[in-house]
């Protein structure tokens, strides 16, 4: 009789210890998603404040969030670990069919937004319009491909 209650009690143990994997694996995953959702929204804003600037001239509002959206690109990888594909995301799979890709796509990102901040630097509008462009083809590039 106490030979089974030990071995109840190890297999509830075992279960509750299984089950608290389980959940912090489901919680990390809404974790991780929930803060990339954080950050787009974040480089998204950051676009939408480097157009209002350029308007006004304002080339340290333009450097101040394109060192944002480069600061997001160098770890946005770091934020697509494997089994992050599910819940409230529309990131495709083929981010982790092609991972090299979509690495490759947020280099190409960070390095557009630096090119945008030593554009800026210079004070030329025209020339940072063009840096800015070139910024927002990096993100429709990877969108076409990897966002639904």
């Amino acid at each position: 009789m106490l030979g089974r209650s030990i071995l109840r009690l190890r297999s509830a143990i075992g279960l509750v210890i299984f089950s608290s994997m389980i959940s912090s694996a489901v919680v990390a995953q809404a974790d991780v998603i929930a803060e990339r959702k954080a950050n787009f929204k974040a480089n998204a804003a950051a676009m939408k404040a480097i157009n209002a600037a350029l308007g006004g001239g304002d080339f340290d509002t333009v450097i101040t969030q394109a060192t944002t959206i480069a600061d997001w690109a160098r770890v946005m990888p770091d934020y697509f670990p494997e089994n992050s594909d599910s819940g409230d995301t529309k990131a495709r799979a083929d981010i982790w069919m092609d991972f090299d890709g979509f690495k490759s796509r947020a280099s190409a990102n960070e390095q557009a937004a630096l090119t945008l901040i030593s554009t800026a630097k210079t004070g030329d509008v025209s020339a940072t319009i063009g840096a800015l462009k070139a910024l927002g083809g990096t993100c429709k590039s990877c969108h076409d491909n990897f966002k639904d």
